[in-house]
């Protein structure tokens, strides 16, 4: 099978039949890198700030 590799992703992202399968799990279907992550985000904040139990 033909794939995408990334310097982003752990693993590279696999063709089927010339297309990105759509995960069956939440999320894009592979681990993004830790530095990919460091390199691209640039603002966090958190989105559950002052729900008790979250």
């Amino acid at each position: 099978m033909p794939c995408l590799r990334s310097s982003s992703t752990a693993e590279p992202f696999v063709l089927e039949d010339g297309h990105l399968p759509v995960p069956r799990i939440p999320g894009i279907g592979t681990e993004p890198l830790p530095q990919a992550l460091r390199r691209f985000t640039t603002a966090r904040r958190d989105l559950y700030e002052g729900h008790a139990g979250r």
